[in-house]
C-alpha cells in the first residue's frame, strides 16, 4: 500500500488482500481510543479522509503475507507529513503489517503519522517499523491501540537518520487480566 507525501495511493497500490477490507480513513476522533486535544491531533484529524486509509481484517482472518506500507517522500523542503492508518482487526484474526519510510532529499520535512488499532477479542496483530529518513527530517509518530479480551499486539521499531523521531504509545486493555 503505498503512500506518496503522506497521501494513499491506490493506483500504486496491491487493493486486492484476501480477506482486508481497504477504505479510506475515518477523521473522527477516538478511532480507538478518545484523542488528547492538541494542536498536531487535530491537524491530523482534519486531514484524515484526504490523506489516510482504514483496513479490515475479517473475523476469524489469518493474511497470510505482511501488508506493506512503503511511505516515499519527496516533497519540498519544510513540508508537513501526516498520513493516517486505521485498522480493524476482527476477531481471532491475524495479521503482520510492516510500514517502510524512504525520504530521497535532505530537507527540512516534519511527518506527523497517526497509526490507531482497534483489535477485537484473539486478535493477533505485529507491527514492524523501519525508517530511513534524511538528516533534516523530524518524525513524530502516535500509535494508539484499543485490545479487548485475548488480544495481542506487537511493535517493533528500527529508524536511521533524521534529525529527530519521537514514537508515542497509547493503550488500553479490556479483559479480565492485564499483564504488562
Amino acid at each position: 500500500l503505498v503512500f506518496a507525501d503522506g497521501v494513499f495511493q491506490p493506483g500504486l497500490s496491491a487493493n486486492q488482500i484476501p480477506g482486508l477490507t481497504i477504505e479510506k480513513a475515518n477523521s473522527r476522533e477516538g478511532f480507538a481510543l478518545p484523542y488528547e486535544k492538541n494542536i498536531f491531533n487535530e491537524l491530523n484529524s482534519a486531514t484524515a479522509a484526504q490523506c489516510g486509509i482504514s483496513l479490515k481484517v475479517a473475523p476469524g482472518k489469518k493474511i497470510d503475507r505482511p501488508v506493506v506500507f512503503l511511505h516515499l517522500v519527496s516533497a519540498p523542503a519544510h513540508a508537513w507529513v501526516q498520513p493516517r492508518i486505521q485498522v480493524e482487526a476482527g476477531e481471532g484474526s491475524e495479521a503482520i503489517f510492516a510500514e517502510m519510510w524512504q525520504t530521497d532529499k535532505d530537507n527540512m520535512l516534519v511527518f506527523y503519522m497517526v497509526t490507531e488499532l482497534d483489535l477485537k477479542p484473539a486478535a493477533r496483530v505485529k507491527w514492524i517499523s523501519f525508517e530511513k529518513l534524511s538528516t533534516g527530517t523530524t518524525l513524530i509518530q502516535q500509535t494508539r491501540a484499543g485490545l479487548q479480551e485475548k488480544a495481542v499486539f506487537q511493535h517493533v521499531g528500527l529508524s536511521l537518520g533524521g534529525a529527530y523521531v519521537r514514537n508515542a504509545w497509547y493503550m488500553a486493555a479490556w479483559a479480565s487480566e492485564v499483564v504488562v
